[in-house]
């Protein structure tokens, strides 16, 4: 296991804010196998042999980046906060008491979580808490979420949210589960359209008893 900070600069003395700055957390697995085989057959004067080689050598490996790259500008001044994308996380373990999310965005902040592959978290594989002011908004779009082993794969704490053509599948609670966190009231604004859900144990979309 690799951990690296990659960064690029314009500036030749490499001088203040990087223009790009990712850090990189990259995971071989190599495997290698080589095998040779032998067979020899005498019969009187007629000799037989035959000669088998294996190989094989398999590499995978996993990366997961976060960071910044300021060559990108957004034209829209009211994009939310954070573009959280084509992340893979896979395999969230987390001590109790800790919840053991893949991707969380907290009280007050907005985001957009899109085209992510996130398997077998402990908590919610994507979670987000809602803001008290309504003046923008977080959008979970295209993520692949899936194996969540104590919640839903996706936890709506609080709007306004977008929840939109995302698959998940295979969870302990909900594909999609609507909750009042912390009784904030916050459950307003949301509109989850268009996704699938699969296999998940307590249902495919969970909207608790008060609120929408």
């Amino acid at each position: 296991t690799r951990d690296a900070l990659q960064q690029a600069s314009l500036d030749p003395d490499l001088a203040g804010t990087p223009q790009q700055s990712f850090r990189s957390v990259v995971t071989d697995n190599r495997v290698v196998v080589n095998g040779l085989l032998g067979v020899g057959l005498e019969l009187g004067e007629h000799k037989f042999r035959w000669t088998n080689i294996y190989i094989r050598d398999t590499l995978k490996q996993g990366q997961l980046s976060s960071g910044f790259n300021r060559n990108v500008t957004d034209q829209d001044p009211n994009l939310p906060d954070s573009l959280i994308e084509q992340n893979f996380i896979h395999g969230v373990q987390a001590p109790d008491p800790e919840i053991g999310y893949g991707i969380q965005v907290k009280l007050n902040s907005t985001g957009i979580i899109r085209d992510n592959v996130i398997l077998d978290t402990k908590g919610p594989g994507i979670m987000v808490y809602g803001a008290r002011e309504l003046g923008g908004e977080s959008i979970i779009e295209r993520n692949f979420v899936a194996g969540s082993r104590t919640s839903s794969a996706i936890v709506v704490g609080g709007g306004p949210v977008i929840v939109r053509n995302n698959v998940a599948i295979s969870s302990a609670e909900a594909g999609i589960g609507l909750e009042d966190y912390g009784k904030r009231g916050l459950l307003r604004g949301i509109i989850v359209a268009h996704n699938t859900v699969h296999g998940n144990d307590r249902g495919g979309i969970l909207v608790p008893d008060e609120g929408s």
